[in-house]
């Protein structure tokens, strides 16, 4: 039984071994999390933050630095907004709040630390455990002004300021155009913010409830010479680029004579005015024209045709063009430039238009300059102030593009709607005409128009019989056109050919000129094929001997009131408005005025006669198109004298049939006859190988581009 005893002392050792091991692994675990607390700077459980005041802010317990301070900014910014009252004035108070203190977040976070290191190394776990009980509650202190708070304060002063300053101390000036005017003020009153900011965060700082702002005797101000130079000095400059791809206009300089300045200012007393002059300065002219006028905006060229006396009259107004400079808003006028394109102001006599009739005039041809600009200035996108078309169409610019000219009424006009300056040039060089517009370009656009035609009426030919031609051959007259009416429409584009905008420029309407060919009555052409058995009664009376009966005298005053009821129904006059400002002398549309004894053109073919007439007499100018057969209704009254066969008499003298101007075209009577019988006659109808439709303007409208006076359509 004895070796029972040595075994149990061997258990009880490796019990106690076992368990000195695992005491010695709990403090070396222990010290291990000891020391791991202390490097960590983790704050405590129970941590907390307040204000000055003791009121709670926030709990850092078990926070790292980093998130004990975001959790710091936010109660700050959330809780801790100051406010303060300021009186100034006469019994005046304002409130300042918001976020105005910045607080010291770093260092209250270093407060805490520093508290736990007062603790063991062994202590920090029980600490942490709660093992031991643990309250620390840090006060978080004011630095100074935050800078959300210094913005608040400043708005503050400037408001006090206004209210309290009456202003009456400080000099006013304006720059006129030779001098600068100055008034000196008086003695005023102004608010002492004079520390202003220092002011107001002392307070903030030492908890005060409210801050003073005293009121101040403000002195007058009067300045030095040196002081004004400052105020209103400016550099010349010439045009330059501004960065983003544009230009900066030219810059004029301002500046002060200082010894001028100072002479002036030392008779200056508080309430007087008193001026000094001042020194415009230009930018150096080669500086400008270099960076100027570099761009051409628009360019038309064109030819010449016509007399030498039409040259002639181009070449004159495209030189008083020439060269004209227009500033950002100026406008453009042509007939400021050219004047009165007369014979007296040194012009000479060539094709215009008067009343819708292509006439020797003189200035003849200048309006080939103003429909040229004109082009130049819708294709370089400018306002245009003032425009008109011609009675027809012209050859030198495209439909609905030119401008007609008439003293002085009717003017080309456009605006210089660009910020920079322009200029207009205008060169001939034998036949050649040029026209551009230089400016600067400060858009990435185009612009190209786009012509709708509305209507189109070809030119017929008129055949007249003239005496005075050679037999055996024919004058053809040169001037003549289609009628038309077209939209012009400008379109802007971007850089890509994108379309931009879509504007109506203009409506146009041109008016149709039929081609005159005037023949020998002797001759057999064109005109004899059309030739119609039976004349039209003519403007005169035929001169036969007296007949053996008194001839009735109801029957010259029946025929022309029965023609012109007649007219009007196979050709009316649309009523579709007043006629358009941009069509001034709309041809088809001219009437004669009151009590003239020119009828309406007539489209019925002439009532049939008994008689043939004589052989020598002038058959009228035959209608291309078949003659309606006339009704009863239309045939002359049947008791018109028929001249009695009498084989001795002398035939009458020929008259020529109208040709197809317009209406206001008048024969002058026979000398030999009797004006009351001649103006009772019966009119001539008037033939036309076409018959073209009137424009879309009443016949009674006055032509727009006609002056009063003064010339016409050159």
């Amino acid at each position: 039984m004895t070796p029972a005893a040595p075994r149990k002392s061997k258990a009880l050792i490796i019990v106690l071994t076992i368990l000195l091991v695992l005491l010695i692994a709990v403090l070396c675990v222990y010290v291990g999390f000891s020391i791991w607390l202390s490097r960590v700077d983790l704050l405590l459980p129970g941590v907390s933050v307040s204000d000055g005041n003791g009121n709670f802010l926030a709990d850092l317990s078990g926070c790292n630095p980093r998130a004990a301070e975001n959790t710091l900014e936010n109660a700050v910014r959330n809780h801790l907004q100051s406010s303060i009252t300021v009186r100034y004035g006469d019994n005046q108070t304002d409130t300042i709040s918001g976020n105005l203190l910045e607080y010291d977040i770093d260092g209250t976070i270093r407060t805490a630390l520093d508290h736990q290191d007062q603790y063991f190394l062994l202590q920090l776990p029980m600490l942490w455990a709660g093992i031991l009980p643990y309250s620390d509650d840090v006060p978080i202190q004011p630095t100074g002004l935050s800078e959300e708070g210094r913005g608040i304060i400043a708005a503050a002063g400037e408001k006090i300021s206004a209210a309290v300053d009456d202003g009456s101390a400080e000099f006013t000036w304006k720059i006129n155009q030779d001098n600068l005017r100055i008034t000196f003020g008086s003695d005023g009153q102004k608010a002492d913010l004079t520390g202003w900011e220092e002011k107001v965060e002392q307070a903030l700082l030492q908890r005060s409830s409210e801050v003073q702002v005293d009121t101040i005797v403000d002195p007058v101000h009067i300045p030095t010479a040196e002081e004004l130079r400052d105020l209103i000095y400016r550099e010349a400059l010439p045009p330059r680029p501004d960065g983003d791809g544009g230009t900066l206009p030219a810059q004029e300089g301002l500046d002060l004579d200082l010894d001028t300045a100072a002479y002036i200012l030392s008779g200056a007393e508080p309430g007087k005015t008193m001026q000094i002059p001042i020194i415009r300065h230009q930018p150096n002219p080669s500086d400008v024209e270099a960076y100027y006028y570099q761009d051409v905006l628009a360019e038309w060229n064109s030819t010449i045709d016509g007399t030498e006396d039409r040259l002639f009259n181009v070449v004159k107004a495209a030189a008083a063009c020439n060269g004209a400079d227009l500033q950002p808003g100026d406008t453009f006028s042509f007939l400021g430039l050219v004047g009165c394109p007369d014979v007296a102001q040194g012009y000479k006599k060539a094709i215009g238009y008067l009343a819708g009739k292509p006439v020797l005039m003189g200035g003849g041809g200048v309006c080939q300059v103003s429909s040229s600009i004109y082009t130049c200035a819708v294709y370089a996108d400018l306002e245009i102030v003032a425009r008109a078309n011609h009675s027809y169409s012209q050859e030198y610019v495209q439909l609905g593009m030119d401008a007609a000219i008439a003293w002085p009424n009717l003017d080309f006009q456009f605006r210089n709607n660009t910020p920079y300056p322009m200029r207009v040039v205008c060169e001939t060089e034998g036949r050649n005409l040029s026209v551009r517009l230089l400016g600067t370009r400060y858009r990435d656009t185009t612009v190209e128009t786009e012509i709708e035609v509305l209507s189109l009426n070809p030119h017929g030919i008129d055949y007249v019989a003239d005496e005075t031609v050679p037999q055996g051959t024919t004058v053809d007259s040169t001037e003549y056109h289609d009628g038309t009416t077209v939209n012009v429409y400008r379109v802007i584009k971007d850089a890509e050919g994108n379309e931009l905008s879509r504007v109506l420029e203009n409506t146009s309407k041109y008016g149709t000129l039929n081609q005159e060919i005037r023949y020998n009555p002797e001759d057999i052409g064109p005109w004899t094929a059309l030739a119609t058995p039976t004349p039209a009664p003519t403007r005169r009376p035929v001169q036969t001997p007296p007949p053996a009966t008194p001839v009735p005298t109801e029957t010259p005053t029946e025929v022309p009131t029965e023609i012109p009821t007649e007219a009007p129904t196979e050709q009316p006059i649309p009523t579709g408005g007043p006629a358009p400002t941009d069509n001034p002398m709309p041809p088809g549309t001219d009437v004669p005025p009151a009590g003239t004894d020119v009828p309406p053109a007539q489209t019925e073919a002439p009532p049939a006669q008994t008689e043939a007439p004589p052989a020598n007499q002038e058959q009228p100018v035959p209608s291309t198109e078949p003659a309606p057969e006339p009704t009863p209704a239309e045939n002359l009254p049947t008791e018109q004298p028929v001249p009695p066969e009498s084989p001795e008499a002398p035939p009458p003298e020929a008259v020529p049939a109208p040709d197809t101007a317009p209406a206001e075209t008048e024969t002058p009577p026979d000398p030999g006859t009797d004006p009351a019988a001649t103006t009772a006659e019966p009119p001539a109808p008037v033939a036309s190988p076409e018959v073209e439709p009137p424009l879309e303007t009443p016949a009674t409208a006055p032509d727009a581009g006609a002056p009063e006076t003064g010339t016409g359509e050159n």
